[in-house]
């Protein structure tokens, strides 16, 4: 399946995971989700329906990604 179908089917429980993880605000980890999500269909990526292994990793990269934004103000290093 395309991996944005993936993110969209399994997005509330990212949303919770990061949320709880971080304590950042559901719109911003929402907005991240969906900008990912814009990412994978430019890139056709796929994903298995239902890969546990991958929702992990997608939501220690997303908890990664918050909590670098919650110290610095900024999602990715600018150079």
């Amino acid at each position: 399946v395309p991996a944005s179908r993936f993110l969209r089917a399994h997005r509330q429980r990212i949303l919770a995971a990061v949320g709880a993880w971080t304590g950042g605000k559901k719109y911003t980890v929402n907005q991240l989700v969906r900008d990912l999500s814009q990412r994978c269909d430019k890139l056709e990526l796929q994903a298995g329906a239902d890969d546990p292994a991958l929702l992990v990793q997608v939501t220690a990269y997303l908890t990664a990604l918050v909590t670098n934004y919650l110290f610095t103000g900024k999602f990715k290093r600018t150079k």
